[in-house]
């Protein structure tokens, strides 16, 4: 996932077989949680989100997960 920092697009690129990616706010909360149907690149607006740190979920069609931190700007 790039930028990081970012503003107002994340992209997502990977070869991965991921279904899902969800966000969520160092509180728990879940801000956003989005559907994948492929593999490539996905584009996620932020610009919505306030500033601070988040942490993004990628979640595999096998049932795998993956969590990174995500600053947002």
């Amino acid at each position: 996932m790039f930028p990081n920092p970012v503003s107002n697009e994340l992209v997502i690129k990977t070869t991965a077989d991921v279904s899902r990616v969800t966000i969520t706010s160092m509180l728990g909360q879940v801000v956003g949680s989005y559907e994948f149907n492929s593999t490539g690149n996905q584009t996620i607006n932020t610009s919505s989100f306030n500033s601070g740190m988040y942490f993004v979920t990628f979640t595999g069609k096998d049932g795998s997960k993956l969590t990174q931190k995500l600053m947002k700007n």
